[in-house]
């Protein structure tokens, strides 16, 4: 991103929240945010000066393919408010048939020698992306992180993939085993589980354009990041760091989302899934069967939970 784009998105950040009592978040993303340690420390030391200045607070948010890691580095986000979060697949062959390095070697090596370094130091979040083919690996990962001390665990299916009904059963036995996990150790959060296990479980909607904006190297104000791709999708603009967010158009990309998401029932979820590349229906049926997997795995164990309950009083 070009320092004058990069500054002019900071301004504008300063001046949507000027009226706000809620904490300003700058989020850096990209393929991987780290390879421009430099300029993402610039931008974070400036940023960090003007709350200060202004009585702001402020926090800064990464997410990082843990390939790239230092001492360096790890004290900068100490120093900084900053939230973390490490993004992988798995362990070992799981990781590395869907991220190898561009020579084509393992990066899971890499990857897991950084994830013990930062243990401990960063209270950082981990982001599994789901696979079909990397489903029965899952709870093996996650009982490595929690050996780890990593608490803060999210599942992120790839709603692209094809979850067939073979892969979606074996989801269902996977997820139940996951929470089952998590059950026992209480200590651990994974989501989008511990998210919905409430006195009336729902699914969590992204704030798209409202609470959160993604700037593109040009200067284009997208819903999303996950959105900003190659920077060529100029319907979804709302706007230019020199102008501001457009609500107009925000209000009408939000009627679309809902309009596509109510086609398939997956109302209520992220609205940026309705315009991701690649096959939107299959996404988005996708999506669906994840939420419901998800909501009835939380409605069983608040059950379970009543009833345990139940009988600890009744014993009483």
């Amino acid at each position: 991103m070009p320092e004058k784009v990069a500054w002019e998105a900071l301004l504008l950040a300063f001046r949507q929240s000027r009226t706000q009592s809620e904490r300003l978040c700058v989020s850096y993303f990209g393929g991987e945010p780290l390879l421009e340690f430099a300029a993402m420390a610039r931008y974070t030391r400036k940023a960090h000066q003007w709350a200060l200045r202004h009585q702001r607070p402020i926090e800064f948010q990464v997410t990082t393919n843990a390939t790239i890691m230092s001492q360096k580095i790890l004290d900068f986000f100490q120093r900084y408010p900053f939230r973390i979060a490490f993004s992988g697949d798995g362990l070992n062959t799981d990781h590395d048939r869907h991220r190898p390095f561009v020579s084509g070697r393992a990066s899971s090596p890499v990857v897991w020698k950084n994830l013990e370094q930062a243990a401990g130091k960063l209270g950082a979040h981990i982001h599994i992306v789901v696979n079909p083919d990397t489903l029965n690996g899952l709870t093996a990962t996650i009982q490595r992180l929690h050996e780890l001390n990593y608490r803060d665990i999210t599942l992120l299916p790839n709603m692209d993939a094809v979850w067939d009904a073979a892969s979606r059963a074996l989801a269902r036995e996977v997820y139940h085993s996951v929470s089952e996990l998590q059950a026992e150790q209480r200590e651990l959060m994974v989501s989008p589980l511990i998210d919905m296990e409430l006195e009336q479980p729902r699914l969590k909607a992204c704030g798209f354009g409202s609470d959160d904006v993604a700037v593109s190297p040009t200067g284009a104000l997208y819903p999303c990041a996950r959105l900003v791709g190659t920077d060529q999708r100029e319907p979804l603009h709302l706007g230019h760091v020199k102008t501001g967010v457009d609500e107009t158009k925000v209000k009408t990309l939000k009627a679309r989302a809902r309009a596509k998401q109510a086609g398939c029932g997956s109302e209520g979820g992220c609205a940026c899934a309705t315009f991701m590349p690649g096959n939107v229906i299959r996404q988005l049926d996708n999506t669906r069967f994840f939420n419901e997997l998800n909501l009835s795995l939380a409605v069983q164990n608040r059950a379970l939970a009543v009833a345990a309950g139940s009988a600890a009083t009744a014993l009483l």
